[in-house]
């Protein structure tokens, strides 16, 4: 998913992968959290890929970083219990409404993230495009959209709750 750096094999990996929206290929990136050793090619990933929205799902507290010529909004749900799901679904709808609002037109993709870059991250991009496909079809089709998810990232919304 990286640019290779030159003589250094593997440099372009990154544990991370594509999604596709409810109306657009590859809208999302389905991302681990940045680790202390993944830091910096997060960043570059962040970089590399024209990224302008980060969603970090996950009671992780990171350090925010400054970048020199582009403005990079984080948004952090911290409502959302490790190992659980949020008590109402009102804040996770809201939450999701607010940062589509925030995706500029020329941001190419948001990254979503919690710990590993499936359980929660798949919940919130499921959830996106569900609405999405709500407001489109007035109907939606929760098999079909973690089908798709899961046939770009395994485990993606790992349980029923």
């Amino acid at each position: 998913m990286l640019k290779e750096y030159p003589n250094t094999p593997y440099s372009d990996f990154i544990n991370a992968s594509y999604i596709h929206g409810y109306s657009v290929a590859r809208e999302f990136i389905a991302s681990q959290g940045p680790l202390r050793n993944t830091v910096n090619d997060f960043w570059r990933m962040v970089w590399e890929k024209n990224v302008h929205v980060i969603v970090m799902v996950t009671q992780c507290v990171e350090r925010n970083k400054k970048h020199k010529v582009r403005l990079i909004r984080q948004f952090h749900f911290v409502a959302w219990p490790d190992m659980g799901c949020p008590t109402t679904p009102d804040t996770l709808i809201h939450f999701v409404k607010t940062v589509r609002k925030a995706v500029p037109k020329e941001s190419s993709h948001v990254v979503v993230h919690c710990s590993a870059g499936v359980g929660r991250t798949g919940t919130f991009i499921g959830l996106s495009n569900l609405m999405e496909e709500m407001s489109d079809q007035n109907s939606i089709d929760v098999f079909h959209t973690v089908y798709r998810m899961r046939l770009h990232r395994v485990n993606m919304v790992q349980t029923e709750v």
